[in-house]
């Protein structure tokens, strides 16, 4: 109630709404940047799809989704936590098809979002290119759930 109090006063003294701050991240994790209303961290870690996802959730987050507009946000707010030696330049996203019809990818939250992909992709190789993962050049590219990339973690402002 006080946080609905809060963002009324300063909507009506300022014009404008006042977006929260990021979480703190935990300890030895690169911190949370803050892009809008969304939070995004870049981690330097190789996991699968799957490994990535629950490393999100276990630091308060999910894997990032992106839509309209949110490619360049990701990559101007976290490129300079990347380990680009360790990394490459392919990061996990939160969108996958598993268990899906092997035609459309979805968002963690069961959700269709808009997607960037490359050209020739996604793979519709059934149970096999199952997951999505972005290209810092740009675009997104279909992997095997089980490759291991670096992530990003997304979550909203507190």
């Amino acid at each position: 109630m006080n946080a609905v109090i809060l963002a009324t006063v300063l909507v009506a003294t300022t014009g404008q709404l006042v977006h929260g701050a990021c979480p703190e991240a935990p300890a030895g994790e690169n911190p949370w940047r803050q892009t809008g209303c969304r939070c995004y961290m870049a981690v330097n870690r190789l996991k699968n799809w799957y490994d990535a996802s629950n490393d999100c959730t276990a630091m308060g987050g999910q894997l990032a989704t992106l839509g309209e507009g949110q490619k360049s946000d990701l990559r101007d707010v976290i490129s300079n936590d990347m380990d680009f030696n360790t990394c490459s330049s392919v990061l996990w996203l939160g969108f996958t098809e598993k268990d899906r019809d092997d035609t459309e990818y979805f968002s963690l939250d069961g959700t269709t979002g808009l997607y960037n992909w490359l050209t020739n992709e996604p793979k519709n190789t059934p149970n096999e290119y199952d997951c999505a993962s972005v290209h810092f050049g740009g675009g997104w590219l279909s992997y095997p759930c089980l490759t291991t990339h670096c992530y990003a973690c997304e979550t909203g402002s507190i």
